[in-house]
């Protein structure tokens, strides 16, 4: 599915593309199969978590640890404006791009808050696009 999300992709090719697109990947997919004497497998457009180095996101994981105790866990699903989110990360980069590792409010890193940002922005522009792909739906 290329760089699109799954909600992108439902706008743009809509539900008859996708069940082409997921008929050839189980064609393939069984075709290697029968080829190679192995089991199934319906991987092709899947994400490969494999390639994540999840150590890398404990600083985000502290920041969110923080944000809980001062806000209150999961405080941030109750909603974010997107130029807000925008504004704070934007200003955690420029604080390392100056120098500064550490945020002086939380004492974690910026790269912690770069990421819960990135999170942040990342589920409500889905949670967006979800939104509109269910509207267009529902237009008559």
């Amino acid at each position: 599915m290329g760089n699109s999300t799954e909600y992108e992709t439902i706008r743009i090719k809509g539900a008859g593309g996708l069940f082409k697109e997921w008929e050839e990947s189980k064609k393939a997919a069984q075709e290697e199969a029968a080829k190679e004497g192995k089991a199934m497998r319906f991987n092709k457009g899947k994400p490969e978590w494999s390639l994540v180095d999840f150590q890398a996101f404990i600083p985000m994981v502290r920041v969110l640890e923080f944000g809980a105790q001062k806000y209150a866990r999961d405080n941030w699903k109750n909603g974010l404006d997107m130029d807000q989110i925008l504004d704070s990360m934007l200003r955690h980069i420029f604080a390392i791009i100056d120098g500064q590792d550490i945020d002086p409010e939380s004492g974690l890193p910026h790269i912690g808050h770069i990421q819960c940002n990135t999170m942040f922005y990342a589920h409500f522009r889905k949670k967006k696009l979800h939104e509109e792909c269910v509207a267009a739906t529902l237009k008559p």
